[in-house]
């Protein structure tokens, strides 16, 4: 039998809203959110369980959603904006750029932040616009988290003036690996498991192998959402025989929300992205914990 099969993770980077710092996104959009994608459900007859990765100011100000959605299956991590930006817009690049190279002494302060807040110890977490430095591995496994969702593999990502936010071009697949202390692009013995960023709902980069990515927007249109499932579907072409793979796909609460209200169009538009990928058998919905379990223990056979 061809015991093979790809985990679908869904990654909220679950931060304030980007255009006021507030939280219309949470109040708003989640609970509709959360009815739409209960419609779909993969081969086992489960529906999606998202990982939310949360800012800090989510943290210190919205927490009760999550804390709620806990004992439904679901599961928090950590979204490692500068603790500081508290008050702050945590978007503004500044911020996060000035403390990029200082992440060994506010993450543990981050994580006890979590804690605080009643929520169990984090194993996830997720940097802000893919950012990432060698660094930041060992920083990671010594605070006791041993997944990581931030790189976008098979580019660079700069900031307008050049600044460099990540490199992940020495990797070409966005299959999971566990991450070598020295490069976290190269497979190593590290602690920390990385799953690269596979897919989106509001805006994806599809490397091109020249260090640059084509940016889409698959909830946009039809064809944009076209896009992702033809991406998935590639992905699903490299699966080989009792393999166990892993599509890590990211999104903001407030890629859902216009002007006017929660876009349902949108929201319709990542179901029939959902059910698209889940229709074959070997597809099932899983939070990152789950998959990256399932995952470790094939490992051997992969090699």
């Amino acid at each position: 039998m061809n015991d093979s099969r790809m985990h679908v993770c869904l990654v909220c980077h679950t931060e304030p809203d980007v255009w006021d710092g507030g939280f219309k996104s949470i109040d708003v959009v989640l609970p509709v959110f959360l009815d739409k994608i209960s419609m779909v459900q993969d081969h086992r007859g489960n529906s999606p369980k998202i990982t939310w990765c949360l800012t800090n100011q989510v943290i210190k100000h919205r927490p009760e959603p999550f804390l709620k959605l806990l004992g439904q299956r679901h599961e928090v991590g950590i979204h490692s904006h500068y603790p500081g930006a508290d008050g702050n817009l945590e978007h503004q690049q500044e911020i996060n750029r000035e403390n990029l190279d200082r992440f060994g002494e506010w993450l543990p302060e981050l994580y006890r932040t979590v804690v605080d807040a009643g929520f169990p110890k984090s194993r996830t977490q997720v940097t802000w616009m893919f950012a990432y430095r060698d660094s930041m591995t060992q920083v990671l496994s010594e605070t006791g988290i041993d997944i990581d969702c931030s790189v976008c593999y098979g580019g660079a990502h700069y900031l307008p003036d050049g600044f460099l936010l990540a490199d992940s071009r020495k990797r070409s697949t966005g299959k999971p690996y566990r991450t070598s202390i020295s490069d976290h692009c190269i497979e190593g013995d590290s602690a920390v498991v990385e799953l690269p960023v596979s897919g989106g709902f509001g805006d994806y980069w599809i490397p091109d192998q020249e260090g640059r990515f084509e940016y889409f927007y698959p909830i946009a249109s039809d064809d944009e959402a076209g896009k992702m499932i033809a991406l998935f579907i590639r992905r699903m072409g490299t699966l080989v025989y009792s393999e166990t793979d892993i599509f890590h796909i990211h999104f903001h609460l407030y890629e859902f929300l216009l002007p006017g209200g929660v876009d349902e169009s949108r929201l319709d538009r990542a179901v029939m992205i959902l059910q698209n990928i889940v229709s074959d058998n070997r597809v099932s919905f899983s939070t990152v914990s789950e998959a990256v379990d399932d995952w470790l223990t094939t490992v051997p056979e992969q090699e």
